[in-house]
C-alpha cells in the first residue's frame, strides 16, 4: 500500500512540477526573471510541486530499513 501511494504521489508531484514549469517557461521567464515575482502563484506551486517531489523521492530510503 505505501509502494502506490508513494508512486501516486510521485506522479502527481511530478505531473504539477512539468504543468507549472511549462506555465512559467511559455510566459518567459527564462528571458525575463522578474516575471516569476509577477506570477508568484505559479511560483509558489511550482516550488510546492519540486518540495513534494523530493520528500517523496527522500522517503524511499527510510522505508528500506
Amino acid at each position: 500500500m505505501t509502494f502506490v501511494i508513494r508512486s501516486l504521489l510521485l506522479l502527481g508531484s511530478l505531473v504539477w512540477l512539468t504543468y507549472s514549469g511549462k506555465q512559467l517557461i511559455a510566459l518567459g521567464v527564462m528571458s525575463q526573471p522578474e516575471l516569476a515575482i509577477e506570477h508568484i502563484n505559479l511560483t509558489i506551486q511550482l516550488v510546492v510541486a519540486a518540495i513534494i517531489f523530493k520528500s517523496a523521492l527522500g522517503s524511499k530510503k527510510s522505508d528500506s530499513y
